[in-house]
């Protein structure tokens, strides 16, 4: 069997000990941790949804509980997920309005802050 999972790449590295390097099984190290998340920075900061990917191989069918340890981290994915087009106009009627437009989201910090440049 093998196991998929996904999230935030932070989460992620605290439950992975492996990652997987040109086709090559190798320990993540603190340098590798390091390495993926400063690239993981990077993708926030140019606006991206950033999501680590890992897998485990298991000879047998797992309790939910042992799923998520000991993975092999695959990679990094960066996702586009642009603001809806009425939202500049919004935040521009509101301001004219006195009102001060705040932002809430899930996103990395980062993540917001390119957005937020944008709009």
């Amino acid at each position: 069997y093998r196991i998929h999972t996904k999230g935030a790449i932070d989460s992620l590295l605290k439950i992975s000990t492996s990652a997987l390097v040109d086709d090559k099984i190798v320990p993540l190290t603190k340098a590798l941790k390091a390495d993926y998340l400063r690239v993981a920075e990077e993708m926030s900061d140019d606006a991206l949804r950033v999501l680590g990917a890992a897998y485990k191989d298991t000879s047998r069918i797992l309790e939910p509980e042992e799923m998520e340890t000991d993975l092999t981290l695959i990679g990094l994915v960066g996702m586009i997920d642009p603001p809806r087009l009425e939202v500049k106009a919004s935040i521009h009627d509101a301001k004219l309005a006195g009102i001060t437009p705040i932002m809430i989201t899930g996103d990395h910090k980062n993540t917001a802050v390119a957005i937020a440049k944008e709009l």
